[in-house]
C-alpha cells in the first residue's frame, strides 16, 4: 500500500486539516504546555530578586516561545483566522524562542560547573544553529503554505527529521559539557 505525501502531511501544506481524533489530541497537548508554560512564568518572576542577566531573559524568553508556538499552531490548524503570515510568525517565531531559549538556557548555567572558562565556541553553535536548522525549517513552512506545497512538502519531511535530530544532538553537547 503506498502513501502520497499529501496522506501523510496531516496538518501542513496549503490547507492544513487535522482528523476529529488528532485534533483532540493536539489541543489538550497545546492546552497543557501554555498552562505549564505560564505557570513557569509567574514562578520566574516570584524567584527571581533582581530581573536582570542571561539567564533570566533565556528562561523568559524561552516560556514565552512555548505560548506563542502553541498559539501560532491553534491558529493554523482551527482555522482561526485566513492570516498565513500570522501562522507562520506565530508558529516559527515561538519555535524559535522556545528551542533556542532554552540552549541559551542550559548555556548561561555552565559556568556553575565548568573550570570557570567561557565556552563562546558553544553559544556560537547555538546562535548558528538558530539561524541555520531554524531559519531553514521557517522557510520551507512557508513554501508549503502555498498553492502548490508538493516540493516543499517533500523537502520539509526530510528537514523536520534532519531538525529534530541536530537539536537532540545539541542539547546532548549542552548537557554532556
Amino acid at each position: 500500500m503506498a502513501f502520497r505525501l499529501v496522506d501523510r502531511a496531516e496538518g501542513m501544506g496549503s490547507n492544513p486539516t487535522l482528523s476529529y481524533r488528532t485534533s483532540l489530541i493536539v489541543i489538550v497537548f497545546l492546552a497543557l504546555a501554555v498552562s505549564h508554560s505560564l505557570e513557569v512564568f509567574v514562578r520566574i518572576f516570584r524567584r527571581f530578586r533582581s530581573y536582570r542577566g542571561v539567564y533570566f531573559y533565556a528562561l523568559i524568553a524561552a516560556s514565552l516561545g512555548i505560548i506563542i508556538h502553541a498559539f501560532g499552531y491553534f491558529i493554523r490548524n482551527y482555522n482561526v483566522c485566513d492570516s498565513i503570515p500570522l501562522e507562520i510568525t506565530m508558529a516559527c517565531g515561538g519555535g524559535i524562542l522556545m528551542i533556542t531559549g532554552q540552549s541559551i538556557v542550559l548555556w548561561s548555567r555552565l559556568h556553575l560547573i565548568s573550570s570557570g572558562k567561557t565556552d563562546k565556541w558553544l553559544l556560537y553553535m547555538i546562535i548558528a544553529d538558530c539561524i541555520v536548522v531554524q531559519g531553514g525549517a521557517t522557510t520551507l513552512m512557508t513554501g508549503s503554505s502555498l498553492a502548490k506545497p508538493g516540493k516543499w512538502l517533500q523537502i520539509y519531511e526530510k528537514w523536520e527529521i534532519f531538525q529534530v535530530t541536530w537539536f537532540v544532538f545539541q542539547e546532548c553537547v549542552i548537557s554532556g559539557l
